[in-house]
């Protein structure tokens, strides 16, 4: 039963390698740039052993999403609902917004469903890492310094 054993195992590493010479996944990195305005996030791969890159490209403008603890129906008037009492206002939340995506330099067409924004929040812990999370709560862990 052994030797079937490393069979199926050597099997699977063939397996992997053949897949591996179709698309080998390199990484993926986040850039924040122009003074935080924009984010490029880049992904590295080869396709066929030839090298890809892939980058996807937001803006980023200031955003004051409604708190959502307010579940008391805030402090608004009805004739306005929601003023400024019911908003977070402390500079981490962001709107996100995609522009383009660009493969190994060229700029290509996308879907007009992929023109949407969203909520992204930033928490910085220190000088050199944060953490940005998008309206569903999933988080991106940021590192600063060079790519």
């Amino acid at each position: 039963e052994e030797g079937n054993s490393n069979n199926g195992q050597q099997q699977q590493q063939q397996q992997r390698q053949w897949i591996k010479k179709i698309v080998d996944f390199r990484g993926v990195h986040m850039e924040i740039g122009d003074g935080q305005t924009s984010i490029r996030l880049v992904v590295s791969v080869a396709v066929f052993e030839k090298d890809v890159t892939l980058i996807l490209h937001t803006s980023l403008s200031p955003a004051m999403p409604p708190r959502k603890s307010s579940s008391s129906g805030g402090g608004g008037s009805s004739s306005n609902p929601i003023d400024d009492d019911d908003y977070d206002n402390d500079g981490t939340m962001f709107m996100e917004k995609f522009e383009g995506i660009e493969l190994n330099g060229f700029r290509l067409p996308y879907p007009n469903v992929w023109k949407k924004s969203r909520y992204l929040e930033f928490s910085y812990l220190d000088d050199g890492f944060a953490i940005a999370r998008g309206a569903g709560g999933e988080p991106h862990f940021l590192l600063r310094g060079g790519v």
